[in-house]
């Protein structure tokens, strides 16, 4: 393979000589500079002066003594000039904010306008009568009259739509703005990239002798050319000042219906501009095999990497520059392929960009940004706990591991979801500036930028600063400044929203140039980047229809019709463009690899891109289609049994009675149901005492509502029966008004463990407060309904516990079988045991047997917990005929209280029946669970994990 630019350089060499030092060599972008270079030098084979090298907008720009303002400059001066047409108009301004993204669309197309040579006064004048189009315009085609005619006619009603008639308000204010924002930026020393092109095409330069220096200007590598460029071209290769090097191939230039080579024709045929190349056929004559590879999922391409190539071969060529590259047609793939490439692959040079959004430091200057839209937001003196444990959690906010831990476990203690600012004192270098409040916005800018230093400085410190973080902290230090100073010329007084929004948008684009060693190794570049490159074995990434050529332009206000009409660029200008970056990397390159997404996305097709299928039907090249075969592994599932011996038996043996109530482990309601539902879970809670992780209770649990209603009921009651056993009616009426104080007070007792912190609730806290108050009323009305009644216990008044025996090994063991009672009281004689749930429990139940059934789908914890107090309480209280009552919140209202079996309903002598069906039950569970030979494993219904805390232990 010989390369482009080793072809142009031979035909430098020979054509020029010596001459060759003299002149000016023009690329439309800086990356072919070093392959040039490096062939001049291996062919020349001596020390020589070398020519001077310059982008095009570089090589324009010389010709101007104005300075090109930045883009956030362009943007303010554009601003103030558009606010002063509105006020003109008698019309209320825009902020920055509001104007930022119509500045983009509005500079963006003024630069089209300049860079292609459109009179901007004509291009935005109302024409709305055909014969008008006509007259003023006859110099157009006739086809350019006919896009005229077709845009206007559509707003030729009487009464237009309001979103056309938005559209003309801001087109009639076109012309103006175009005007006085270039006057304003000359008044102030600043022209814009595009103004330089167009004044030095209409040869109003500044300086319009700038290439006077060079006896010959060469241009390399071009394809398509707006106006200015072509009309400049033209002109200097008329005074035989230019040459031009077009790299090109007969089987796109020589077919029209070929679009990768549409503007290469209109450069050679309508430009009538010389090649100084001869014509050459090499796609047309290729026989080579083109692997398409289908790939399941966007970064998926990127892993195909590792899959399919040898990259310790590859490296054996790290220093043939022109060996391998890696194209990006989709841009976004790049970190996934930094991510991929392995160490064996050598030395990578990366000719990209790396966005601000994919590092750390992003995320780290949007939770800044965050905080401090909390607390200037009226003046609030917390932050909302998330972005406080984000910061704490954050690699590089430098707090201390220990400082850490003491504030997550304030945080949890005091279950803070609005962290006060007082409590954020940290040591940290970045925490003062991070929790401080900015009352300007210039004051926010200079505070992100110490933060931003603060950060490069303590990461020099720790000797953990790499060249990629220096380098997009020192470019977001330069766009904050940028930003400042462009404030305080413009908007000194702008409002904090808005100056967090525009730090947003300035920090969002930036990204900085990953430079490696230019000439060595695998290159990985953008289509783009890849002008005028060759490269023996080509992988191109991203080549799905819809990127590969992209679906959509840049926004713009000029509309398709307008712009064919004046000869600017539409969305077939940007397929041909993107077919011909295709087509010249094919040209010379001996391997091929074309890889796409199989599954596609938002922006994609789940298809190759057309560009492979014209190739496929239309050349010579083989075809090779592959699929990727992502390695499936079938894992058996994580089976985890655990015996009960050693150290696992010596923990089971604590729930033995050992005459010390104290130092026994209890077996509760919740420990058996616990154990029939899974007797692993048991195993990891009661067992290996592996306690659930805490968290801020932002969205309360069901578990605390219902922990708040329990305790609002227990001192309801506890200060009724202070003068009276007995409730009537009577008494539960006059103490109604106060259940919101009661359920207040629960709340603040279960969230905070006092009954007085819960003075200001913050919405959800007030949601749950009327939630517990509602549950309350329903339970009072149904007491209230069966009243009179007497209460006889009430739930934290008395620990039931009763010592079960059960034959260990041959052995006799007691086991402390413990319960708190939420109340009991009786009523017309009965003694009852009530039990307050606020879940979605049953009532109804199949039968027993199925109740301890393990892994079964008819369990009713509700049901075993009711029955396993009412037993405790009959041995310890010696005792029987105890009625068990469900009040389920949810359904007593019409189901009652009483469990049921079918058509059974547990009372008096079926209840009795049940009593003793369920002793014998979990006589034999409790058997099972202390018998050393059936070990603690998986439950087999898998319902019962989705809300296990151990889950993700099991990997289910």
């Amino acid at each position: 393979m010989i390369p482009f630019l080793r072809e142009v350089a031979t035909d430098l060499i020979a054509r020029l000589g010596d001459d060759l030092k003299d002149a000016a060599i023009i690329f439309n972008n800086k990356r072919p500079e070093a392959f040039l270079k490096k062939h001049l030098g291996e062919l020349q084979g001596n020390a020589s002066f070398s020519p001077v090298f310059f982008t095009v907008s570089s090589f324009f720009a010389a010709s101007a003594n104005l300075v090109v303002a930045d883009p956030l400059k362009q943007f303010f001066i554009m601003h103030l000039e558009f606010n002063k047409l509105l006020v003109a108009e008698g019309k209320p301004t825009l902020t920055p904010d509001q104007f930022f993204p119509m500045a983009n669309i509005i500079l963006s197309d003024f630069a089209e306008v300049d860079y292609d040579l459109v009179d901007a006064k004509s291009l935005f004048t109302q024409l709305e009568d055909i014969a008008q189009i006509q007259q003023q315009f006859s110099h157009f085609t006739e086809e350019q009259q006919a896009f005229l005619e077709r845009f206007w006619s559509s707003f030729s009603a009487d009464k237009q739509r309001s979103h056309q008639q938005k559209f003309l308000e801001l087109w009639i204010r076109m012309p103006l703005l175009y005007h006085n924002f270039h006057q304003a930026m000359q008044a102030q020393g600043l022209i814009t990239t595009a103004q330089t092109y167009r004044r030095l095409a209409n040869g109003t330069a500044d300086d319009p002798r700038f290439i006077a220096p060079y006896k010959k200007l060469i241009f390399i590598g071009f394809n398509a050319l707006n106006k200015c460029e072509e009309t400049l071209f033209k002109q200097w290769q008329s005074e035989g000042c230019a040459l031009f090097y077009f790299d090109t191939d007969d089987y796109y230039l020589q077919d029209n219906l070929q679009e990768a080579g549409t503007f290469l024709r209109r450069n050679l045929n309508r430009s009538e501009l010389i090649n100084s190349f001869p014509q050459q056929q090499i796609l047309a004559d290729k026989r080579s095999i083109v692997d398409v590879i289908r790939t399941q999922g966007h970064t998926a391409q990127a892993k195909i990497l590792t899959q399919k190539f040898d990259f310790e071969a590859l490296a054996d060529f790290e220093n043939d520059p022109e060996k391998t590259a890696i194209i990006l047609a989709d841009e976004s793939l790049l970190v996934p392929v930094m991510q991929t490439l392995p160490p064996e692959a050598g030395i990578v040079n990366i000719t990209m960009g790396y966005p601000l959004t994919q590092s750390p430091l992003f995320g780290l200057t949007e939770l800044w940004l965050n905080i401090q839209e909390q607390i200037n937001k009226q003046e609030k003196h917390t932050v909302y706990y998330r972005d406080a444990l984000a910061f704490l959690s954050h690699p590089l906010s430098g707090v201390k591991a220990a400082e850490r831990e003491a504030l997550q476990n304030k945080l949890l203690s005091q279950q803070w979801t609005e962290v006060p600012l007082t409590e954020l004192h940290l040591i940290s270098a970045l925490a003062p500036n991070f929790f401080t409040s900015r009352h300007s916005g210039l004051q926010t800018i200079d505070a992100l930028y110490l933060m931003l230093t603060a950060v490069l400085e303590q990461r020099q410190r720790q000797n953990q600063l790499n060249e990629l973080e220096a380098n997009l902290i020192l470019e977001a230090c330069k766009k904050l400044n940028l930003l400042h100073d462009n404030l305080d010329a413009y908007a000194p007084n702008l409002g904090l929203s808005l100056v967090f929004a525009l730090i947003r948008k300035t920090l969002a684009s930036l990204a900085v140039p990953l430079e490696g060693e230019p000439l060595r190794g695998i290159q990985v570049m953008g289509m783009l980047e890849s002008r005028c490159l060759d490269f023996e074995h080509v992988i191109i990434l991203g080549m799905n229809e819809g990127t590969m050529p992209k679906r959509s332009v840049n926004p713009s206000f000029i509309p398709d019709s307008l712009r064919r009409a004046n000869g600017m660029p539409v969305l077939e200008n940007q397929d041909a463009v993107s077919a011909y970056l295709f087509y010249r990397l094919l040209q010379r390159s001996e391997k091929v690899t074309l890889v796409y997404d199989g599954l596609g996305g938002d922006t994609e097709a789940a298809e190759p891109s057309r560009f492979i299928r014209q190739l496929a039907y239309e050349s010579n090249l083989k075809f090779n289609y592959l699929q990727q075969e992502q390695p499936v592994r079938i894992e058996s599932s994580n089976v985890i049994v655990i015996p009960k011996q050693g150290k696992v038996w010596k923990e089971i043996e604590g729930f033995f009675y050992n005459g010390n109530p104290f130092k026994t482990t209890n077996i509760s309601a919740t420990t058996l149901t616990t154990y029939l539902a899974c007797t692993l879970q048991f195993f990891f809670r009661y067992v290996a005492k592996i306690k659930e992780p805490e968290e801020v209770a932002e969205n309360l649990e069901a578990s605390q509502i219902g922990s708040a209603l329990h305790q609002a009921l227990e001192w309801f009651y506890a200060d009724l029966i202070k003068t009276d056993k007995v409730i009537t009616a009577e008494r539960i009426d006059q103490k109604l008004p106060e259940i919101m104080e009661y359920s207040r007070a629960a709340l603040s007792q279960v969230l905070f463990r006092n009954r007085t912190q819960l003075r200001q609730a913050n919405s959800m806290q007030q949601i749950v407060l009327q939630i517990v108050a509602e549950y309350m009323k329903e339970i009072l009305a149904h007491d209230h309904l069966h009243s009179p009644f007497q209460i006889i216990e009430l739930e934290n008044k008395k620990d039931y516990k009763y010592h079960f025996p059960i034959e260990i090994n041959g052995q006799k063991k007691y086991l402390q079988l413990y319960g708190i009672l939420d109340r009991v009281d009786e009523k017309d004689g009965q003694t009852r045991i009530v039990d307050y749930k606020t879940g979605s429990d049953e009532l109804k139940y199949s039968t027993l047997e199925k109740l301890f059934e393990r892994d079964g789908k008819s369990q009713n914890k509700a049901v075993v917990q009711t029955l396993f107090y009412t037993y405790i309480y009959e041995q310890v209280r010696k005792t029987s005929h105890v009625e068990p009552n469900l009040y389920a919140v949810r359904k007593m209202k019409t189901e009652g209280t009483h469990f049921r079996s079918g058509k059974t309903v547990l009372q008096s002598v079926d209840l009795e029946d049940a009593k003793a069906a369920f002793t014998v039950h979990l006589q034999n569970t409790l058997a099972e669970l202390f018998d050393q030979q059936i070990p603690f494993n998986q439950t087999t219904r898998l319902e019962t994990c989705t809300y296990c805390p151990y889950k993700d232990i099991c990997e289910r």
